[in-house]
């Protein structure tokens, strides 16, 4: 009798039906030791990490404990390994024992860095002397790292034990390099990221098909992605799970959704079809089962066990079986989704026989069980194909209608901001989309100094792209709203010149941190650092400058009454900001200078933050006998001198 843990996806079922176990039948003749300088190596003798150590390991399966497992009349139990990747075909046990020992022959301290990046194990841990870690599902891929330290000139031991039920397979590598597993974990965190972003993309693509069409077989396969990626997800390992039965609904909601899906989209009528359900049927049996057994701790007979192994052993030879059948209506009937979804369906076998090949020692370990995952992404990207291949061959005119309707959207987003788009798509008028009326805002006017005088080749590229990249700073904390007043960016983009830009800030958006003053002054000196950068690259012969004023003041946003309606602004605020900039001759002239010039108005100075009113200088207006056009009544203005 033994109590149910966790049945394995069904291609492992399959995989480990003829799996045996890699270790040898007589007892440890040699003294096995892993030389840290000379063992971590290829076969070329080019430094390696990532290594198994089988061969040079030594195995027991048994539910001992440390004491008992490390005692010296216990070792000749111990048994070699004879391949470098360890797996056992044991279904009674649930533990195994991995011993290890690491020569260090320096005379300082070194370590070594033992790695899991699975979370299919109950439990893995990591003894010495004593308990160093121990690393299981609940552990992220980041926490899955054990260091192993090794005292000078000596010989370590460590025992390494994993639970588990069934077959067993070494999930675990060593490592020398600790920034070399640093980056292999970030590698496996973006490649996921990367896959589950084409899962996305899938998503949203059904999402909306299902929208238009409102047909079942869409909505199955909306499921079908969301369970490949959580499915690649539980492979790939980066999350962390608060217990192993979530990888059993998470395969179970795969295998279902997969099962609905192909049904559907292929129509199966018939044995075929009744072979199907009975496996949607057999997956929602397992997951009552485990709930069942593992929330109540019953026990089960081994037997039963059995029967399920026999039945998923039974759906994992349907699984290739059909791939025939898949060809056979394809041949018949040549139609091009069935080709492609041949295709896919092929693909993901292919994963699962190449796994399988490295479980039997044919293939090298890199060629892991991310195989699968990369195939099950490949199969998700085929499937959309083969999905909307039906589709374009069923209604051709509308396929065209639609690709019109979504250049016309994609060119719409050069005009419109994407609260509009969606406004206008819920119905909502174009002169509704944006705040119309009277408020006060901060005001940024930015203008290249005699621009009219720079000549040569390439001018134009050089203006246009730094104001490209203004632009691309005004829209990049863009925070979208159903309630128009309520959009966030970093500044609105009132009107562009050839050689300059007007903007606003805090109105008719709302600035970042809600405080119009210090998100202008950020703004502003973002700016005049894309045009020195921008100046540096232009590689000009002459100095070039720029200036950039900021003033506070009203502004009146509006719709024309006439065609083409297109939104605008105009007021006091934008005023003031051109004629601030404008001072910047005046500030040089008086100083005797050159450079870039940041003016404020006083009501700007007076908002910001004290931290930076010490980088701004006054500029006393009647001592220098001068005035700011438009507003006679200041007394002072502020500047800073900002050298490329």
């Amino acid at each position: 009798m033994i109590k149910i843990n966790h049945l394995k996806p069904i291609f492992i079922a399959l995989v480990f039906t003829s799996s045996f176990p890699a270790v040898s039948a007589g007892q440890t003749q040699v003294i096995l030791l892993v030389d840290i300088d000379d063992d971590f190596v290829d076969e070329n003798g080019f430094p390696k990490d990532e290594q198994l150590f089988g061969k040079k390991s030594y195995y027991y399966v048994g539910d001992d404990d440390f004491i008992t497992v490390s005692s010296p009349d216990f070792q000749n139990k111990f048994k070699q390994g004879e391949k470098d990747l360890f797996h056992f075909a044991g279904d009674q046990e649930t533990t195994l024992w991995s011993k290890i020992q690491f020569k260090n022959k320096s005379n300082v301290n070194r370590s070594i860095y033992l790695f899991s990046d699975t979370i299919w194990i109950e439990e893995l841990s990591v003894y010495q002397t004593g308990l160093i870690k121990t690393i299981g599902p609940k552990q992220h891929l980041q926490q899955r790292v054990i260091k192993l330290g090794l005292k000078p000139d000596s010989v370590t031991t460590f025992y390494i034990v994993q639970k588990e039920d069934g077959p067993k397979l070494q999930y675990f590598s060593f490592w020398k390099d600790r920034e070399k597993l640093t980056r292999h974990i970030i590698s496996i965190e973006r490649n996921w990221g990367f896959i589950i972003a084409v899962f996305t993309m899938s998503l949203l693509i059904t999402v909306m098909i299902y929208v238009v069409y409102r047909l079942k077989v869409h909505l199955y396969y909306c499921l079908f992605v969301i369970s490949s990626a959580l499915a690649i997800t539980v492979l790939w390992g980066v999350v962390s799970l608060s217990s192993s039965i979530a990888i059993v609904y998470t395969y179970s909601f795969a295998a279902v959704s997969s099962a609905l899906f192909i049904i559907s989209f292929l129509n199966l009528k018939g044995f075929i079809r009744k072979l199907w359900a009975s496996f949607i049927a057999y997956n929602v049996l397992t997951c009552l089962t485990h709930y069942w057994f593992l929330s109540e701790g019953y026990m089960v007979d081994t037997r039963v066990l059995t029967i399920l192994g026999v039945i998923a052993g039974f759906f994992s030879f349907l699984f290739f079986g059909f791939l025939f059948y898949l060809i056979y209506i394809y041949i018949k009937k040549r139609e091009p989704h069935v080709g492609i979804f041949c295709l896919a369906y092929g693909v993901i076998n292919g994963g699962i026989f190449l796994f399988f090949m490295k479980l039997q020692g044919v293939l090298d370990y890199s060629l892991s069980v991310r195989a699968v995952g990369y195939a099950i992404a490949l199969e998700n990207v085929l499937m959309l194909l083969a999905l909307l291949d039906k589709i374009y061959n069923k209604e051709k005119d509308r396929i065209k209608s639609n690709d019109d309707m979504h250049h016309s959207y994609a060119q719409l987003k050069k005009v419109f901001y994407p609260h509009q788009l969606t406004s206008m798509k819920n119905g909502v008028h174009l002169e509704k989309t944006m705040p119309v009326g009277m408020a006060e805002a901060c005001v940024i006017s930015f203008d290249i100094a005699g621009s009219s005088k720079i000549k040569g080749q390439g001018v134009k590229g050089f203006f246009r792209d730094i104001f490209s990249r203004c632009n691309h700073l005004m829209v990049r904390d863009y925070q979208e709203n159903i309630d128009v007043k309520a959009v966030v960016a970093n500044a609105f983009r009132i009107k562009e010149m050839g050689d300059g830009l007007i903007c606003s800030v805090g109105f008719p958006y709302k600035s970042p941190t809600n405080n119009p003053f210090m998100d202008a002054l950020y703004l502003a000196e973002d700016f005049i650092k894309i045009f020195n950068t921008r100046v540096k690259e232009f590689g000009y012969p002459e100095d070039i400058f720029c200036g950039c004023g900021i003033a506070y003041g009203d502004l009146e946003t509006f719709y024309p009454d006439s065609n083409p309606i297109e939104y605008d602004a105009y007021g006091r605020g934008i005023v003031l900001a051109c004629r601030y900039e404008a001072m910047r001759k005046v500030v040089l002239s008086a100083l005797g200078l050159k450079g870039n010039v940041l003016t404020v108005s006083d009501a700007v100075y007076r908002g910001i933050d004290d931290s930076k009113k010490e980088y701004l200088t006054l500029f006393d207006l009647k001592a220098h006998n001068v005035s700011v056009r438009d507003d006679e009544s200041a007394e002072f203005i502020y500047y800073r001198i900002i050298d490329g």
